[in-house]
C-alpha cells in the first residue's frame, strides 16, 4: 500500500483531494480506497453499473479532481469526461482483467505497486 501511496503522492494527490474510483468490485478498488485514506484523500466510489451521464453528474458535483478507471470502463469514462465541458479532471487508468490498453490522455497505473519499498507517505498535519 505504501508503494501505491507514494506513486499517488508523486502525482500530486494530497490530503483533502477527492478522487473518483470507477471500477468493478476488485482488489484494486480496495487497495486504492485504503491508499487514498492513508494519504488523507477522499475516495468517491462510482458504481460500475452507472451510465456515462450518471458518472458525469457525480464528477461534476462531487468535487473530484482525479478519476481512476479500470480498462473495462474506459468507454463510459471517456463519454462522461466529455460531458464535463470545462471541468478539469486528471485521468488515471489501469489494465484490468480485460487487458485492454489505456486510452490516450490517461496515465497508466500498471507498476505503481512495483515501486521500491518506502516508508509511510502520510503528509500534512493531524492525527494519522
Amino acid at each position: 500500500m505504501n508503494r501505491v501511496a507514494h506513486s499517488l503522492a508523486d502525482r500530486d494527490v494530497a490530503q483533502g483531494d477527492r478522487i473518483a474510483q470507477y471500477t468493478h468490485n476488485c482488489r484494486e478498488f480496495v487497495l486504492l480506497y485504503f491508499t487514498l485514506a492513508r494519504l488523507g484523500a477522499v475516495s468517491v466510489p462510482l458504481d460500475f453499473m452507472l451510465t456515462a451521464e450518471e458518472v458525469a453528474y457525480i464528477l461534476r458535483h462531487s468535487g473530484a479532481v482525479r478519476l481512476i478507471v479500470e480498462d473495462a470502463l474506459g468507454a463510459e469514462s471517456e463519454a462522461a469526461v466529455k460531458q464535463l465541458g470545462d471541468k478539469e479532471i486528471r485521468l488515471f487508468g489501469w489494465i484490468g482483467l480485460n487487458g485492454l490498453p489505456v486510452a490516450a490522455g490517461w496515465e497508466e497505473m500498471a507498476g505503481w505497486a512495483g515501486r521500491a519499498d518506502a516508508p509511510n507517505p502520510v503528509r500534512g498535519g493531524g492525527p494519522h
